[in-house]
């Protein structure tokens, strides 16, 4: 059986609600990303307040990028991470 703790559990909801894995190739080892996104106005204090946290305490990541389109409708949380990245595709 596999355990999950409850931040690792909160982020599985989180990641299938808003979030997002991509790989990019190229360069020697490539690119790993793991994004949340919601809306500019209605989620951010969520995903400061509560996003951010959660994946900190779950995978010990610090400081994401923080990226709002030049239209301002939507914001996003992304973590360059190879081992959250695998931990995601694993479960």
């Amino acid at each position: 059986m596999f355990h999950l703790s409850p931040d690792v559990a909160a982020e599985t909801g989180i990641h299938i609600g808003d979030g997002g894995l991509s790989i990019k190739r190229g360069g020697p080892h490539g690119s790993y990303q793991y994004e949340v996104t919601g809306h500019a106005l209605e989620d951010q204090l969520y995903l400061i307040g509560t996003v951010m946290p959660t994946i900190c305490t779950a995978y010990d990541l610090q400081r994401p990028g923080f990226y709002i389109n030049p239209e301002q409708t939507w914001i996003s949380l992304r973590y360059q991470s190879k081992p959250l990245h695998y931990s995601s595709t694993k479960r």
